[in-house]
């Protein structure tokens, strides 16, 4: 099953037989949904030139400007919300194909999200949650390790911290992270805990049990700032083997930041990105395309290669 999983020809294959039977029968609805988006697209542009003359006449009248901000806001609502519910329409059927996407692996699978605040926090990647979004978590068993990977976003509330002297900004958000968290409970037990930042700049708190380490290699020293509780030899050589496909990760996902925590005998890796791999459909392309999932299928098995989980 391995040597099929990596072989493209037997995935498309796959595909063809397993998931595009299903995705026949949306294929008169998506082409119903796509005429629709044009003639609301027209109806739109035409309401925007509708509402601008009528805009300029109480401009005129009443002297007040508000009225030509407002033609094209409500000009394009329609449209704007209908592209709103198309979006929906897709993710419902991208999260539903996934799991007969990847079916050969096992417990593949949609969940509720299983990257939680705590995790998060307990990871040191981040140092603090307040608001975590999860729009959704895929998750499936490979070489006997659980795999999750969770597109999410984590917004905090740093004005909190100053709300004594400065109350007027005691709520001020920020996007703390944006992208996929990717969580493996591999069966190589760390005992301690790693993190390694592969940016200068450190997005989090160090606790105090851990200390600045050196991997003794030129590579791993220059491209991370790694800071691990002691290490056994074993423990060191495979948190190496994990890192020196981080940086091929970035590539695939197109990350500019990717982090990643060893602990509690899990591995978390916080990738920075606006990649969405889980939107893989698209309304303007038919369902029945079969490279509409080679895109998907190169994520994950990258991934799994990356991380040295294939071996």
């Amino acid at each position: 099953m391995q040597d099929s999983f990596y072989d493209k020809q037997y995935f498309l294959s796959h595909i063809k037989t397993t998931v595009l039977p299903i995705l026949e029968k949306l294929e008169n609805k998506r082409l119903f949904y796509l005429y629709l988006s044009k003639k609301i697209k027209k109806l739109s542009f035409f309401l925007i030139l509708i509402l601008a003359i009528f805009s300029f006449i109480l401009t005129e009248k009443y002297n007040n400007g508000i009225f030509i901000l407002l033609a094209p806001i409500l000009g394009s609502a329609p449209y704007f919300l209908y592209k709103l519910k198309i979006r929906q329409f897709l993710n419902k059927i991208c999260a539903e194909t996934l799991p007969l996407i990847f079916n050969f692996l096992e417990n593949a699978k949609v969940t509720p999200p299983a990257i939680s605040n705590k995790m998060i926090i307990d990871s040191c990647l981040l140092s603090d949650v307040d608001f975590l979004n999860s729009s959704i978590c895929f998750s499936f068993k490979y070489n006997g390790i659980n795999c999750f990977i969770q597109k999410s976003r984590v917004i905090n509330n740093i004005g909190r911290k100053y709300a004594i002297f400065f109350p007027k900004y005691a709520v001020s958000l920020r996007m703390a992270f944006k992208g996929i968290f990717v969580c493996f409970e591999p069966t190589n037990k760390i005992t301690g805990h790693t993190i390694a930042f592969n940016q200068k700049n450190i997005v989090s708190k160090i606790p105090i049990h851990l200390s600045k380490i050196d991997l003794g290699d030129i590579y791993y020293d220059t491209y991370f700032q790694i800071f691990s509780t002691p290490l056994l030899p074993s423990e060191k050589e495979y948190i190496k083997s994990v890192l020196i496909g981080i940086k091929t990760l970035k590539n695939i996902f197109n990350a500019p930041r990717t982090d990643v925590s060893f602990f509690d005998n899990k591995i978390l890796l916080a990738l920075y990105t606006d990649f969405d791999m889980f939107s893989f459909l698209n309304l303007n392309h038919s369902f029945l395309d079969e490279r509409l999932f080679l895109k998907v299928y190169e994520n994950i098995t990258g991934l799994l290669k990356s991380i040295s989980l294939d071996k």
